[in-house]
């Protein structure tokens, strides 16, 4: 594993965790790693186009949480936001879709077998962990 991916593990990790336990991620990690991942993006010369693709994917999911009146959580956004400063487009969407899909049957057996109803908070940002794990892994 290199220091970037173990980087992302650590910010996403403890996000994770702040995201489980107080339904919020932590500000100043997040506030750290976006810093770090535009600096990182100005250094390598990919500020524009390609960084300008994969941050406007974390605004997109920032307008979302907005225009769903917070459903989709911002803190989602801001670590998908915070994510796009490091990776690029692709690996954003792939991780994303792994993410949504695991999420997706998480919920589903949330409501199937646990009987939870359709509005219980689920925490989207250990998805984004496990979906960048089985990304880097695979």
């Amino acid at each position: 594993m290199s220091s970037s991916e173990l980087c992302m593990v650590v910010f996403l990790g403890i996000n994770t965790w702040t995201d489980i336990r107080k339904r919020e991620i932590c500000l100043p990690v997040f506030l750290l790693f976006l810093a770090g991942g535009i600096l990182w993006r100005i250094k390598a010369g990919t500020v524009y186009p390609e960084g300008i693709l994969s941050l406007g994917i974390g605004v997109v999911a920032a307008i979302a949480s907005v225009l769903s009146r917070g459903k989709v959580g911002m803190g989602d956004g801001l670590m998908i936001f915070a994510m796009g400063s490091v990776l690029n487009a692709g690996e954003l969407i792939e991780i994303l879709c792994l993410s949504f899909l695991l999420c997706g049957i998480y919920a589903g057996l949330q409501l199937g077998l646990l009987k939870k109803k359709r509005n219980t908070e689920i925490p989207f940002v250990p998805f984004l962990l496990v979906g960048y794990l089985g990304g880097i892994l695979t």
